[in-house]
């Protein structure tokens, strides 16, 4: 299940709670309900983050709480880490080598799951929104800390994204092109390739059905802009882990598009690569 996190270690601080020496669950819900006993709504604003009474004591209160505090510690003293959680913040190089001592850490990933979801959704749609295929490849490098439970949230907007790609390439013609074109234009500029490569497993279908139609897109496009064809064509060799027939197709359309200012194209090499699209629509 999906959760917010915040800090209760800031409210510990805050509090002049000790929570480093030997952990008493007594004794630490009794000062916690001695910070809450003059607010009477059961939130307390501390650094303009709101601490509700009942989600902390629940937090104490739970029997692994002693081995969930380091890694509250852990997150507190690593503001890479903090900030991506709390204000959805992501620097890549200062995320990585704080993430890194938790690499293999089974007990740290359930932990840790929950939380790390939701700003992974928030900041894969931001960066989507903004066309930011760099730093989203980036982030899908940590992907595996969406543990399954947590994984339908935490890809939700990388989901969205594919599946309304797939239908606008789909229903894009040479004379819709045009008017398309706002929602269309990042596929003439790099880095998506890379970004599609980092997907996980699960999206291995969707990712196939988008680059056939973006395969599809070039054909159609072909005659009518050439550049366009030949910049997305050339992004989609970078492309790795398709089926053999798909990255020949890919790699012959290429070299065609790249020599059709000269030739004026090559219908026969278009008709052999239309066949072998048709095997990998078919599954043959």
């Amino acid at each position: 299940m999906v959760k917010q996190y915040i800090s209760i270690v800031r409210l510990f601080e805050h509090a002049h709670i000790d929570h480093q020496t030997e952990l008493n669950s007594g004794r630490l819900k009794k000062q916690v309900n001695a910070v809450f006993a003059f607010e009477a709504s059961g939130i307390l604003s501390i650094d303009g983050f709101d601490y509700n009474k009942n989600d902390v004591l629940e937090e104490i209160d739970r029997p692994d709480f002693a081995a969930r505090l380091p890694f509250h510690q852990a997150i507190w003293n690593n503001k890479a880490l903090l900030g991506f959680l709390e204000d959805h913040v992501f620097y890549f190089d200062d995320f990585r080598s704080q993430l890194q001592p938790f690499n293999n850490h089974p007990e740290f990933e359930a932990f840790f799951s929950p939380y790390f979801a939701g700003p992974f959704n928030t900041i894969s749609r931001n960066l989507l929104q903004k066309k930011r295929f760099n730093m989203l490849s980036d982030l899908m490098l940590f992907e595996e800390f969406v543990q399954p439970a947590e994984r339908e949230e935490g890809f939700r907007a990388i989901r969205i994204f594919l599946e309304e790609s797939i239908r606008l390439l789909k229903n894009t013609s040479v004379v819709s092109f045009k008017s398309n074109w706002p929602e269309l234009q990042h596929w003439a500029g790099g880095g998506w390739a890379e970004f599609l490569n980092y997907l996980p497993d699960e999206f291995e279908h969707t990712k196939n059905s988008l680059v056939i139609q973006l395969v599809n897109l070039t054909v159609r496009m072909q005659q009518a802009n050439i550049n366009f064809t030949k910049t997305v064509s050339r992004e989609l060799t970078n492309l790795r882990d398709l089926s053999d027939d798909m990255m020949v197709l890919i790699s012959g359309n290429d070299k065609i598009y790249r020599g059709s200012a000269k030739s004026g194209g090559n219908w026969g090499w278009i008709i052999w690569a239309a066949i072998i699209l048709l095997r990998i629509l078919s599954g043959c």
